[in-house]
């Protein structure tokens, strides 16, 4: 439709041209269009310039009004879209529903993970002059990352410079470029509508660690466990007890130790700096009769468990693999440590059109920006509440199957779990128990047999409560953990007392087991044996005085003779 518009106003709009009824081109802001007083062929509209019947003076005219061609259209503008149902609730603002969070509502929330809904930043960390320079070695896993920036300076919610735009009054527009940014993201609230105040709540954000999340050492409960042979692989370096031996080698991780190794209750002669016959054996002295206690044990430090330095990464991951590197310029497997500075689209203005770089384009489809070391273990969070676990940990697409399987649903194992041979499908936990059991393999799959077994023992165990364990908490060990030993970490078995061994399979005994004996069980020798019927001589043969050889019935005759 047409609507007249002030002479001297700075509008979107096409305008009409009098002379010939075309129209401007398309512009940002059209040049200024007056509606002439003449047209090409006569029309009714057209000005009365001289006398002429019917008409009066002033044969003058003056050109007061624009014809604009408009139509209404109701339309969100912007550089991007809020996207899984986020709503845009001010400029360059969105609000993001349930499950997602980022300046654009691209990121998945893993609450089984590091996502903390009370933190006021995007990403957290430490925070030290340390924190890049310790975490650096790693960060890149053979990919590139950008940007590369200091958690100590600031990489979170980033201010940033953008070209503004506003009215100076109906005819001018002032362009300058100002700092924005620089404050919490914004969800729905309640995630189910917009606040009061148009801009929602804060939506939180994540902390990572590297260190190990498992059922001993819990990062929720803050629980860290005791026992004699388990101790955290995640403290800063430092000698133990038993004879200055360094258990652990991370450096400026922030962590304190939370175990400590006593001293052992063995000495050698060297020990006790006792001199000896350069021929003589060396000799152990034992102050225990408990094998397990003989090398030293590990117990509480009372340090709480604590995340360390860690760096939150991101990958924009899309439909089209292509579109990552095409809108953003960016390789498709690069990492970067902050979305908004790397995906927020940057545009410069002039009244003709828009120049920018980064806008968002459904074509390509849709994108996710995956959190690596968003879930525990070095696992990935790719959708809301889904972590791809890391390596050496049972995958939660794993425990679904293998539940699944136990309320009657049917599983397919891919050879993947390669010692199975073909393809299968199993109809009942049961046969699929008896096809893993005792494959021991490593394989760089992502399903393997031992996770699948983990699973089995999970489902068996705690029923539809092992679906708790889709965090990526439970370890993988390709041997099973002998004699109630336990799985503490990928292929690390934590024995129970008594017993070592990669699989817990070597018992301890505090006393030397001697003259060719074998320590069988904790703290017990199997002493060799061997027949032998001439305890008291009898059936010994051996001369008479009278020259003939004695016989137990020779003697047995003599005797009661």
């Amino acid at each position: 439709m047409l609507m007249e518009v002030q002479v001297d106003s700075l509008t979107p709009f096409q305008y009409l041209l009098a002379w010939d009824n075309t129209t401007t081109s398309h512009y940002r802001y059209s040049p200024q269009t007056p509606f002439g007083p003449k047209s090409e062929f006569s029309s009714p509209w057209n000005a009365i310039l001289k006398p002429q019947e019917d008409s009066t003076q002033p044969w003058t005219y003056q050109e007061d009004r624009q014809v604009a061609l408009v139509e209404l259209h109701n339309v969100t503008q912007g550089s991007y879209a809020c996207a899984n149902g986020g709503q845009c609730t001010r400029p360059d603002t969105c609000a993001c529903a349930k499950g997602w969070i980022g300046f654009d509502c691209r990121t998945p929330v893993c609450d089984i993970g590091y996502f903390e809904p009370n933190q006021n930043t995007f990403v957290d960390g430490i925070n030290t002059e340390s924190e890049l320079a310790a975490f650096e070695p790693y960060m890149y896993m053979g990919r590139d990352v950008f940007p590369r920036l200091d958690p100590f300076v600031g990489y979170s919610n980033p201010s940033f410079a953008t070209w503004v735009e506003r009215f100076v009054n109906s005819s001018a527009v002032e362009r300058r470029l100002e700092e924005k940014g620089g404050r919490q993201y914004m969800a729905l609230s309640n995630n189910s509508g917009v606040s009061d105040s148009g801009g929602g709540a804060g939506q939180g954000g994540y902390s990572c660690s590297i260190r190990a999340v498992t059922e001993w050492e819990s990062f929720r409960a803050g629980y860290i466990h005791e026992h004699p042979n388990f101790y955290s692989k995640y403290m800063s370096g430092r000698a133990e007890g038993d004879g200055g031996v360094q258990h652990s080698w991370w450096q400026d991780m922030g962590w304190e130790p939370t175990h400590f190794k006593t001293d052992p209750l063995q000495l050698s002669n060297d020990d006790l700096n006792m001199s000896m016959p350069a021929t003589a054996m060396a000799t152990v002295f034992v102050y225990t009769d408990k094998g397990y206690l003989r090398a030293g044990v590990w117990k509480r430090t009372g340090a709480p468990w604590t995340k360390g330095a860690c760096i939150i990464e991101f990958q924009r991951v899309c439909d089209d693999p292509n579109k990552v590197e095409e809108v953003w310029s960016i390789s498709p497997d690069t990492l970067v440590q902050d979305t908004d500075l790397a995906f927020r689209p940057r545009i410069e203005y002039d009244d003709k059109r828009a120049y920018p770089v980064g806008a968002w384009s459904i074509e390509g489809g849709q994108c996710v920006d995956h959190v690596h070391r968003g879930c525990f273990n070095n696992s990935t969070c790719v959708a809301p509440g889904l972590c791809r676990c890391g390596a050496g940990w049972l995958d939660s697409s794993v425990i679904d199957s293998v539940y699944r399987l136990s309320t009657g649903a049917q599983l397919h194992v891919s050879s993947t779990c390669s010692l199975l041979g073909e393809e299968r499908n199993f109809t009942n936990l049961h046969e699929l128990k008896e096809a893993v059991n005792g494959i021991v393999e490593s394989d760089d799959s992502s399903i393997t047999c031992s996770q699948i077994r983990h699973a089995i023992e999970l489902v068996e165990t705690h029923g539809e409560l092992a679906l708790k364990y889709k965090d990526c908490s439970v370890p993988v060990c390709d041997r099973k953990c002998l004699h109630h030993g336990n799985c503490t970490s990928p292929n690390t078995c934590t024995c129970e007392k008594g017993w070592t061994g990669i699989d817990c399979s070597v018992p301890l005994c505090a006393q030397q087991c001697s003259n060719g004996g074998q320590c069988i069980a904790p703290d017990t020798c199997f002493c060799p044996q061997w027949e032998n019927e001439f305890r008291d001589g009898r059936g010994v043969p051996r001369a008479l005085p009278n020259g003939p050889v004695q016989t137990v019935e020779s003697r047995s005759a003599s005797s009661s003779a």
